[in-house]
């Protein structure tokens, strides 16, 4: 089959039961992917793909057709569609997908991404790579490199312990061999150089290197772009937000 991409995918509507009967209807074909561990928590649709695919990029997808733009095309309410897909194998990335539309039926004859009747991106994170350097999107819209400051690490050196003792280690050794950001050219702590020191200055490198990939799924579990984004439309009075996967 190829690749093992885990989906979790966050629906937002005001009908959750008119649209979550329709996710199933959509899912239900042989040319979607099949959603599992479905449930309704106030105003938004959980599921995820148990493995087997992704719901809104086309050239990760197994499947023919994609449930967001299946779902687009099924229901004139606004909508807001967004997963996060995690690895189940190394393969070097991560990637999230956001689809958002207003009142009434989707234009797709414009094949922009944003347009009148609906936004839509796709942003890639990549586990490793050259930092110091802008990130290649490939097909993606969006691209960025794990890394985190120093700064960063101080303020959450509760949820990442293995990695900060390393790197408080390092630092007292003289170890000063940083990845340098390509943002602001500040030393910065990559994936690589997180298993540099985790290998030199770490009792168990492991711990270190899960720390980071839990970081890399925090990250990658929300539309950061979504919240600055200028759309041609707007969504109907108190619509409800989106919640962090």
């Amino acid at each position: 089959m190829g690749a093992y991409w885990c989906s979790q995918a966050e629906v937002v509507t005001t009908e959750p039961k008119i649209v979550k009967n329709l996710i199933l209807q959509i899912a239900s074909k042989k040319n979607t992917t099949s959603v599992h561990n479905l449930e309704i928590k106030g105003n938004s649709i959980f599921f995820d793909s148990d493995g087997y695919g992704c719901f809104g990029v086309e050239w990760e997808n197994y499947a023919k057709d994609l449930l967001f733009e299946k779902l687009f095309e099924k229901y004139t309410g606004a909508l807001i569609c967004f997963e996060s897909v995690n690895q189940y194998q190394d393969l070097g990335y991560l990637f999230s997908s956001i689809w958002i539309k207003p009142e009434g039926e989707v234009n797709w004859d414009d094949d922009e991404e944003i347009d009148e009747t609906f936004y839509k991106r796709t942003r890639v994170l990549w586990i490793e790579g050259d930092v110091s350097e802008q990130p290649c999107e490939g097909q993606f819209n969006e691209a960025d490199i794990w890394y985190i400051t120093f700064d960063y690490l101080e303020q959450n050196k509760e949820d990442m312990p293995s990695l900060y003792a390393a790197y408080r280690k390092a630092k007292v050794e003289g170890f000063d061999d940083w990845s340098i950001s390509f943002i602001d050219k500040k030393k910065v702590i990559s994936c690589e150089i997180a298993q540099q020191i985790g290998e030199l200055y770490s009792d168990n490198q492991d711990a270190v290197l899960e720390e980071c990939l839990e970081n890399m799924r925090e990250l990658n579990s929300y539309p950061i772009d979504a919240e600055y984004a200028d759309f041609e439309f707007e969504l109907p009075e108190n619509f409800p937000k989106l919640s962090k996967l």
